[in-house]
């Protein structure tokens, strides 16, 4: 029986979007990487991997990260209209 074979497909523009809006909505609150990287009891790198879009974030980490800027995790996928 052949092994089957699943290629990681990532969405980049997704990754940026979510990684934009993450950084966005820190911003308002006026919290730094390292405040809101203590806060949600993560490394600062984390974080800073997350806004620049060089990570995926899994639904846990976004969960957390909704929750401690107290917002609904929808925002995150929000595309800018321009």
């Amino acid at each position: 029986m052949a092994k089957a074979t699943f290629k990681k497909r990532r969405n980049q523009e997704a990754i940026l979007i979510v990684g934009n809006n993450v950084r966005k909505l820190r911003k308002i609150k006026g919290w730094t990487i390292s405040e809101f990287a203590f806060r949600c009891e993560v490394d600062p790198h984390q974080i800073s991997r997350i806004e620049l879009g060089l990570t995926d974030a899994n639904i846990t980490m976004l969960t957390l990260i909704a929750e401690k800027l107290e917002v609904d995790i929808r925002l995150f996928f929000k595309k800018d209209e321009q």
